[in-house]
This record gives C-alpha cells, structure tokens and sequence, in this order.
C-alpha cells in the first residue's frame, strides 16, 4: 500500500511540474495532494517555487458571478451569484467564504465596496434604466452582518455610480423626468440633498450622464446640452450649477478621476478631456483610439493615477486597451494591450 501511495504521489509531482510555468496555483494544488499521500522533499521545493511565482489562487465556485468587488486591502471578496434570486457570498482571504442572507429578490445585484472601510453596499438590479422600489443595503465586511437596509416605496432610477462619504453614499437618482442627490446612510436614512435638474435628454427618454467623485463625494458633474457643469457637495446639501465650458460632439461615458483632479470626458472618438473641476485650468486633451469605447475609467496607482479605456478593434476584433499615467501635469500613455479576446459572431 506504502509503495501504491508513493507511485501516486510521483504522478501527482509530474503533473505539478507540468504547470509551475503557466499555472502556479495548480503546481501548489498538485504538490499539496502529493504531500497528503507521501512526504518528499521534491514536492517540498517545487511548492516553494510555486509559491515564489504567485500569485496562488483558488477557485470559489464555478458558477455565473456578477458584480465582484474586492476591499482597498485586498483581505476579502464579496460577488454575487446570477440567479432567481440571486445569492451574495463574502470571501475571506483566508479561505473562509461566507453565505450572505440576501435579501434582494432580483436575479442580479451590484456590488460597491467602501474605499476606507471593511463596509460594502449591494443594490437591486432591475434591468438598464429601469424604475421601480429599489432596495440598498450595508454590509460589514467583517463578518457579512446586516448594517442597514434603505428602500425607495416609489418607483426610482439609480444613475451612476455611488460615491462613499464618511458614513453615507451619494446617489444620483432619477424619479420622472427630473434628477435628484440622495445621501443614504448607515444608520438606514435617506436624505435629499438637491435637485440636479433634468433627468432625460432631448430624446426625453435615455437619461442624461451623471458622475460623481466617487473617493470623496466632493463633486457632482454632468454634460448637458454641451455644457460642462459641476457642483461641489457639502455635508448637507448640493451648491449651485457651474459651467466650465463645452464639450463639442456626443458625450458617451463620464467620470472622475479618483483623487478629485479631473472630471473626464469621452466624446467624439479620439478625444477624451480632462477637465479641473475648480476652473482653474482648461481642459487636457487625451487622443485615444478613433473608435466607440467598451469601458473607460480611473484606477488608483500609489499617490497617482492611471486612465483605462477598453475597445474593440474592428481589424481583428480582438478587445484592446490603452493606459495613460494622469499623475503629473500632463498624461504619459504607458502601455497598449491585446488582450486577444475575440467578439463572439453573431
């Protein structure tokens, strides 16, 4: 039987070796199942290389997930499960993966993590654009309890991304065909803080862009009319409209940058603009690639910056991206990505 068990081990170092250059995780998965039958000191080492390859992954479940976020520390993922309803799991980093109460009764739920708290949010996803009694809730990170639900009676549109404030988030919310600010908070209230105007564009039916400095919820903006207009958010209510210029052709995706510097601007194909939300300077023109973008946003990277956009190359399609560091006064294109995915053909 020794001699069975030592066999089998050896299979299982072959196969680790196997996949220590491409896949580590599956080289420490291998040597640990060799090391569970018999103990040597080839699995011993090749599970130390393994390791100094990392970064080491396990698999949390091989179902639709939608929505994952991770915390600022990265010690702990919370997504949820595509289903009717669907379930929302916390995983530690650990290994523990903790089953949430959900008490969301769509099939899909969004996910937003608090950037400087173990402290996340989860919302109903009712479809694009859709009205109707949406339900928010906080959670700890800690150990998935319950903080605080908050329910709109009536029927309502979240538009836009939240953005976290001190125990609250700010979200732009769209009742008819007028925009409104709500401070949802920890504690389960809701407070309006202002009327951001016209909810619906010219068309009266897709709403209109809004962004809000997601970090610090300090600004509001949005592109009406070709109008670039800000508004600064105190702690109780929403300043007074303020136009920094125009933005010339169709606005498609909006956004600010993490530390409050820009409000960005992708328009005609080719421009991106970054405007200083305080007026103090004119709009940095970006030149990016002359086509419809998939996603366009902002990561942190240390002190500074990085400008993200993903596309489809109509060459090859394959999906592409193109990343700029925004950290000093004038963008620096870093690097050009194929990621080599091809659109599935109709």
């Amino acid at each position: 039987v020794l001699e069975t068990r030592r066999a089998e081990a050896q299979k299982l170092v072959a196969l680790a070796n196997l996949q220590l250059e491409d896949n580590p995780s599956a080289t420490i998965a291998y040597t640990l199942a060799s090391l569970g039958l018999a103990d040597s000191e080839q699995a011993r080492l090749l599970a130390m290389e393994a390791l100094w390859k990392g970064p080491t992954a396990f698999v949390v479940h091989e179902e639709n997930t939608y929505s994952p976020e991770f915390g600022t520390d990265g010690s702990w993922l919370v997504h949820a499960v595509e289903g009717s309803p669907s379930g929302l799991r916390l995983v530690r980093s650990d290994g523990r993966i903790i089953a949430l109460d959900n008490p969301h009764k769509t099939r899909r739920v969004f996910v937003y993590t608090d950037p400087r708290d173990d402290v996340f949010l989860t919302a109903d996803w009712h479809g694009l654009f859709e009205s109707s009694s949406w339900l928010f809730v906080f959670w700890s990170a800690r150990d998935g309890s319950r903080l605080a639900e908050i329910r709109y009676e009536h029927d309502v549109t979240p538009v836009g991304r939240p953005a976290w404030r001190e125990d609250c988030v700010l979200q732009p919310v769209l009742e008819e065909s007028r925009a409104y600010l709500d401070a949802l908070c920890f504690d389960g209230t809701r407070t309006r803080l202002g009327d951001l105007g016209p909810g619906l564009g010219p068309d009266g039916e897709r709403p209109i862009y809004h962004a809000i400095d997601e970090n610090s919820g300090r600004w509001y903006g949005t592109v009406a009319g070709g109008d670039v207009i800000v508004r600064e958010i105190s702690a109780t209510d929403l300043g007074p409209p303020r136009v920094l210029g125009r933005s010339d052709g169709d606005t498609v995706r909006i956004t600010f940058d993490p530390h409050g510097r820009y409000f960005a601007i992708a328009g005609e194909p080719e421009v991106i603009e970054l405007w200083d939300p305080t007026g103090g300077s004119p709009p940095i023109i970006v030149n990016g690639p002359a086509t419809e973008y998939s996603w366009f946003g902002f990561e942190t990277a240390g002190g500074g910056s990085i400008l993200a956009l993903k596309y489809v190359d109509s060459a090859d399609d394959h999906h592409k991206v193109w990343m700029w560091s925004v950290t000093d006064a004038e963008p620096t294109m870093l690097r050009r990505f194929d990621l080599g995915l091809q659109v599935p053909a109709n």
